[in-house]
């Protein structure tokens, strides 16, 4: 696992920068043409990443708790989009931490 600049990042003035000052992104586009939601959504990547983390743990244990529950119903709605929810947290947590989708 790849260690990433702790947040909090900032987003100040066209860059996004590390809680520091020190800026670790900076838009390439011409200066009127920078989508700041683009650097907005750079900048919360840390906090999102821990939420990701967090949300994935507690998707594991409702997962858990309901198939002990439910007796391993096979088909249960419920499960499946736990399930599922848990296979796109997983994707994204790899992809921030490893680069791998």
């Amino acid at each position: 696992m790849s260690k990433h600049t702790p947040g909090p990042w900032i987003f100040s003035s066209g860059a996004v920068d590390d809680s520091n000052g020190l800026s670790l992104l900076k838009s390439a586009r011409s200066f009127d043409r920078t989508n700041y939601r683009d650097l907005h959504l750079a900048a919360a990547a840390p906090e999102l990443l821990e939420a990701c983390k967090a949300a994935e743990q507690a998707l594991a244990d409702c997962q858990r708790e309901r198939w002990v529950g439910a007796r391993n119903r096979k088909g249960d709605p419920t499960l499946l989009r736990v399930k599922s929810s848990r296979e796109l947290i997983r994707a994204a947590i790899a992809k921030a931490e490893n680069g791998e989708p």
